[in-house]
């Protein structure tokens, strides 16, 4: 795992707690994350592309995104977001999906923290409702990836 990294599992709960701290000012990492051209750059694990189909970003607006994995399979995904802080805190729901948007899976519930420290910025993912610990297991797998490549972008982009 990276420095700066940790992890917690609830196993009982089915959810997981990734904490990371990114060499990047929080209204740049804010920006980075809430900005749907940005974010296309570093949505999904590394190795990943993403396309932002939708994003409105305030408190019941939905997002549906696609990461294309490199072996050349589609993850679509899709939520809604039930509170927004900006700089603070994103609370959105995750459920994936096929093409069309149908659900494929259950609705699970995703809590970002932000959280300014000096010139870097702590983000605190929690992703929780999973049915099983497996789901969370994989999960946990796939935002830190994530994390890493976020902290790839933010690198390409801060200096």
């Amino acid at each position: 795992m990276a420095a700066g990294s940790s992890v917690s599992t609830e196993s009982e709960q089915n959810k997981f707690v990734l904490t990371r701290i990114f060499d990047a000012p929080l209204d740049r990492v804010w920006e980075a994350w809430s900005d749907r051209t940005q974010m296309a750059q570093w949505l999904g694990p590394r190795g990943f592309t993403g396309e932002i189909l939708k994003m409105d970003t305030r408190v019941g607006g939905s997002y549906s995104y696609v990461m294309h994995a490199p072996d050349g399979t589609d993850h679509w995904v899709q939520g809604t977001y039930r509170e927004i802080v900006p700089r603070a805190r994103l609370v959105y729901t995750w459920i994936w999906t096929d093409p069309a948007g149908n659900p494929a899976g259950p609705d699970t519930l995703v809590t970002v923290e932000f959280a300014a420290q000096g010139d870097k910025t702590r983000i605190t993912l929690e992703h929780a409702l999973f049915q099983t610990a497996s789901d969370s297991d994989n999960h946990e797998k796939g935002w830190s990836s994530c994390f890493d490549h976020f902290a790839d972008y933010l690198a390409s982009v801060s200096k």
